[in-house]
């Protein structure tokens, strides 16, 4: 989310003064501590599942995180319902697998992420069903080499969460509210065309 803030399921959240260990590309381990840990309001009966954490100190530029997408993404992203985009998560083993993104849904429309199982065979290889642990790792597009957070898990089988991008002012406001100098960054989509 950046270099000072982290992202979980409100459900399943770590405590105030847990420790984070990131892994940077060289094998480099660095630890962090939450020190404050802040929740959307829930207005469902899990939904939005997302509490956001602020760290001691910033992680180094050698640990990258992830971009969420700007408003009007939808004009520049094929049709998710009908196109299946691949998506990659981890689980609570911490493997990397494949699933298909099958809604994204605004805020007003209940502001969920919805996946479910490949239906390509090249993919079905990396797919598991999410079980109870799961819950709070992330899913992500990766696109142009940016890994675009999609939600962290909520629900099981094929994946659900709440919409990171649904709630970007919600998260942001948060952001600002817990300290660390940061907001939500962007990825930019202007060398996609509008399909």
């Amino acid at each position: 989310m950046s270099p000072r803030h982290v992202v979980f399921a409100t459900h399943f959240l770590p405590a105030v003064s847990s420790t984070i260990r990131f892994i940077a590309t060289d094998n480099t381990i660095v630890t962090r501590t939450i020190t404050a840990l802040e929740s959307i309001p829930v207005t469902g009966s899990l939904f939005p599942d997302i509490t956001v954490g602020v760290l001691d100190s910033d992680v180094p530029a050698s640990i990258s995180f992830a971009k969420v997408f700007p408003d009007g993404w939808e004009s520049k992203i094929p049709n998710i319902e009908s196109s299946r985009l691949p998506a990659v998560c981890t689980d609570q083993e911490e493997k990397l697998l494949i699933r298909q993104a099958y809604r994204i849904s605004p805020v007003q429309l209940n502001g969920n992420a919805v996946f479910t199982a490949p239906s390509e065979i090249a993919y079905s290889t990396f797919y598991e069903n999410l079980v109870s642990g799961d819950s709070g790792n992330p899913c992500f597009f990766l696109i142009n080499g940016d890994l675009v957070l999609l939600t962290v898990w909520s629900t099981g089988g094929g994946g659900g969460g709440t919409s990171v991008t649904a709630f970007k002012a919600e998260i942001n406001a948060i952001m600002t509210s817990l300290g660390g100098g940061y907001q939500l960054t962007e990825i930019d989509l202007s060398g996609f065309s509008t399909p």
